[in-house]
């Protein structure tokens, strides 16, 4: 009897010495998970920078949104027809530096996507225990269309940015820059601007590597990439980033200026400032009720040849702006005083001097004004924007269409200004590019 007491006290005391370590055990592991693995949600927030853009979610009906709101995950965005464009931006609200913006995708035309996952590690500090995880996890799905991704310069901390199309081919962008992403049902065009992206076919744990300044095509059905022809970019300093010489916010490689018709009033200002964790060139002005133009260039006077683009096919204008305020409706009562106008400056096939204008604005006429949507000189409308939100603009082709004798051979300038009595935007990039004919 005394031998089946001894028995049970040893295994009630075994049993209790396993039951603590167990305990002790799961109670480090959980602390240790959750100090150093546990991860919160970031914040998703979809815009439409032009027109609007459709939201569906989990009951699969689509709501129309023209400006800005928050966005579920694994909702289905897409813009509402070609020449609308919207926004996915990715945002950690806990950054200790005052700053949110860690990612953004832009859909243009016919095109959507989902975010599918946004996480962010629970504490900063955790980082060093992660063994190689990236802080950053986000994950869209879904891709379909023509995309510009867009990833902050100054993240405190690392990011894995997986892009899934819906043939399951995986683009992998993790260092700061701009990328362009074209994905139909048989290919995925990537395009780097920033740091090296991986393409991953379906099946394949490979990447195959797209480096600074250049763009590769992947086939899916053969598992085959090639790499495209690399642009030529015209410009210097694309980017507006600000001189060194110091004292002056101009971007280097540029000449600004500001001109009001009236000479006592206010000029426009320039500033180098950073929004949405990139470089941007703000400009500004305010206080008055006059005309002024206030912006850049690049080139030569009237008439004279600065870039010969006669041995090229393709030649167009892309920038990405943000219009944050206009005082004039339209572009004014002539249509020639848009926030942010661009004008390239050419000669053509014929010898004669001509150019080309594109104009953008925010706030619409009243329906008793009588603004007009061009100027006298353009050849095509103004295009309404958003305000407060960045839009991606390519001109396309500005090659194509031409007859024979009106043809550009020869750039004089480009120049890119805002006009009106007040206004206030950013540019983050100006690009000029030209394409081989043997592309």
């Amino acid at each position: 009897m005394s031998l089946n007491l001894q028995r049970i006290a040893w295994a009630v005391m075994l049993g209790a010495f396993f039951t603590f370590c167990g305990i002790c055990a799961l109670t480090v592991y959980g602390t240790y998970s959750f100090l150093f693995q546990s991860t919160v949600p970031m914040t998703a927030i979809a815009q439409a920078s032009r027109g609007s853009i459709g939201i569906t979610g989990a009951d699969l009906r689509e709501d129309v949104e023209r400006g800005t709101r928050a966005l579920g995950l694994n909702n289905l965005v897409r813009p509402n027809d070609q020449d609308s464009q919207g926004v996915i931006l990715v945002q950690d609200p806990y950054r200790e530096d005052g700053a949110s913006f860690v990612a953004s995708v832009t859909m243009i035309g016919d095109s959507t996507a989902s975010l599918r996952t946004a996480l962010r590690p629970r504490f900063n500090w955790s980082n060093p225990f992660l063994q190689g995880r990236a802080d950053y996890v986000v994950e869209f799905a879904r891709l379909r269309g023509d995309f510009e991704v867009a990833i902050a310069d100054d993240l405190p901390l690392d990011l894995a940015l997986d892009l899934f199309t819906d043939r399951r081919v995986r683009v992998r962008l993790s260092e700061p820059g701009w990328y362009s992403i074209e994905a139909d049902g048989s290919s995925v065009i990537v395009t780097s601007h920033g740091g090296t992206a991986l393409i991953y076919g379906p099946d394949s744990s490979i990447g195959y590597s797209v480096t600074a300044g250049s763009g590769s095509i992947y086939t899916v059905d053969t598992d085959v990439i090639r790499a495209l022809p690399r642009e030529v970019q015209l410009l210097q300093n694309s980017q507006l980033s600000p001189s060194d010489t110091g004292g002056t916010p101009f971007p280097a490689n540029w000449v600004c200026s500001s001109s009001p018709d009236v000479i006592t009033e206010p000029r426009g200002n320039f500033s180098a400032e950073r929004l949405d964790g990139r470089e941007v060139l703000r400009i500004i002005r305010s206080g008055t009720q006059s005309p002024a133009q206030t912006g850049c260039f690049q080139g030569l006077p009237e008439g004279q040849r600065w870039q010969d683009v006669s041995a090229y096919e393709g030649l167009s204008i892309r920038t990405s702006f943000y219009l944050n305020y206009q005082s004039l409706p339209v572009c004014g009562i002539e249509g020639s005083e848009c926030p942010l106008m661009l004008r390239l400056d050419y000669i053509n096939a014929a010898g004669e001097d001509s150019f080309l204008v594109y104009g953008f604005y925010n706030v619409p006429a009243a329906p008793e004004q009588r603004f007009p949507q061009t100027c006298a000189n353009c050849i095509r409308e103004h295009i309404r924007v958003q305000e407060k939100t960045w839009y991606s603009f390519d001109s396309g082709n500005i090659l194509a269409g031409f007859l024979a004798d009106q043809r550009p051979v020869a750039i004089t300038q480009l120049r890119f200004y805002a006009g009106g009595h007040e206004y206030d935007v950013r540019v983050s990039r100006m690009e000029l590019i030209a394409e081989n004919t043997t592309g």
